[in-house]
């Protein structure tokens, strides 16, 4: 018993500091991950030790073997399509794939025959530790961004507003990582993990610094997750009301655009509120990003037609030769001024990996829907989980999170869980009239 106890504290452990590594990673430099890394490197250690000790068996999932092949199609484009883009280059961030990969298979592993109810109380301290370093630095940019250093200062435009950053440095990130934390939330309250204390101060803590984000993105997967969450959990009379309060919010958001594109800023003070309100909605969803990433998604569909089968290679898009080569003959919303990394996972796969590349990673993401249900169908509490997948496969096709740990962590649970409600919830079937146990 004594042994048992000190191999869940390892565990626990190791997750967690595991969740601390990549936080602090994060704020070091969100792109490279330093001390991620290094955790990425010391845990195959932990874990050859934890099941030497425990004496247990690897255990592979339908979740890697997609993953692997989609590691494989990124390899695949080598030397078979001019791409400008050194193949060091190009490693370097198939090799961010291939360590996120193994860090998952690596967790998976230290959690794999747990019970369903232990799994959520795994999640409960990494989500306490990692939603509060994220919210006491959101605080601090919020309140002056002078107490932290200048590369974890605030983004800033035009001295109008300031967007929260976070542990991630990019908005959109953190808009996302607190979208995240929020469904997660819903989901080990009802099950009965978390404290309504706690609960309620993380979630208002979460809910204030996800405004400050001003992420269009984490907006619409909230809304989009949140309706469909809502939707599914009401009754037939609920549902018509619900969707006739939805049908107003879409017909008055499809007056207020025109009215927006349309506005005279000069006739207000810059100082104003109403001014960088509407400032920041003319600069989001006319010409700004929201243009851009339609533009985005014309050029890889482009790509695609050209490069059906293997797409243009990892990188493709980054080149300002093959951007501009993939862009001609398109109406496209802004001038040309760069190559860029498309910002949607699926249209980046589409246009850089090809059909090899697409297929395994929208059956990654259709699996995790479609399991992210079962789960649902199974345990009602469950529905958040959903929820939060939701929002996730919305939000990473308007930002690109194929290279960022937590969003293979997030799409890898609805996998983990399955196994464990097996465990919790075996198979039958009738054979010659008696009920037998299929695991």
């Amino acid at each position: 018993m004594t042994h048992d106890i000190g191999s869940k504290r390892i565990r626990y452990t190791v997750l967690i500091a595991g969740v601390i590594a990549v936080s602090i990673g994060n704020l070091i430099n969100y792109r490279s991950i330093t001390i991620y890394k290094v955790f990425a490197f010391f845990l195959p250690f932990f874990f050859v030790f934890i099941f030497i000790r425990e004496k247990r068996r690897l255990s592979w999932n339908m979740y890697f073997t997609l993953f692997v092949i989609f590691i494989g199609a990124n390899l695949c484009m080598f030397g078979m399509l001019k791409n400008p883009h050194s193949i060091r280059e190009k490693l370097f961030f198939i090799g961010r794939l291939a360590g996120h990969c193994m860090v998952m298979y690596l967790l998976f592993n230290l959690v794999q025959g747990e019970e369903e109810g232990r799994i959520n109380k795994l999640l409960a301290p990494m989500l306490y530790v990692s939603s509060t370093v994220n919210l006491v630095f959101n605080g601090l940019q919020a309140v002056k961004a002078g107490f932290l250093p200048a590369h974890l200062a605030p983004v800033q435009y035009y001295n109008l507003y300031r967007r929260g950053t976070g542990l991630f440095m990019d908005p959109n990130y953190n808009g996302l990582f607190i979208c995240i934390c929020i469904f997660l939330l819903l989901h080990l309250r009802r099950k009965g993990v978390i404290r309504p204390v706690a609960f309620t101060a993380l979630l208002i803590g979460n809910a204030v610094a996800f405004c400050l984000s001003l992420s269009i993105g984490a907006f619409a997967g909230l809304l989009v997750a949140g309706a469909a969450v809502i939707f599914i959990d009401s009754r037939w009379k609920k549902r018509i009301v619900f969707i006739s309060i939805i049908a107003v919010v879409i017909a008055s958001a499809l007056v207020t655009l025109p009215f927006i594109k349309s506005y005279n800023l000069k006739t207000i003070s810059s100082t104003t509120l109403k001014y960088k309100l509407i400032f920041y909605a003319k600069a989001k969803l006319t010409s700004g990003s929201s243009g851009l990433r339609l533009d985005q998604y014309k050029v890889a569909v482009n790509a695609f037609t050209s490069n059906p089968i293997w797409g243009i290679g990892t990188l493709g898009f980054i080149e300002d030769e093959n951007y501009r080569r993939y862009r001609e003959g398109l109406d496209l919303n802004r001038a040309f001024k760069r190559g860029t990394v498309i910002h949607s996972n699926l249209f980046a796969v589409l246009g850089e990996n090809g059909i090899i590349g697409f297929v395994p990673y929208g059956a990654l993401v259709f699996f995790a829907l479609l399991l992210s249900w079962r789960l649902y169908r199974n345990d009602g509490n469950y529905l958040p989980f959903l929820g939060m997948e939701i929002a996730l496969f919305i939000n990473s096709n308007i930002i690109n999170t194929l290279y960022f740990n937590f969003y293979w962590f997030v799409l890898m649970f609805p996998f983990l869980l399955t196994a464990a409600q097996r465990k919790t919830f075996p198979l039958y079937r009738r054979i010659n009239g008696r009920t037998r146990n299929e695991l």
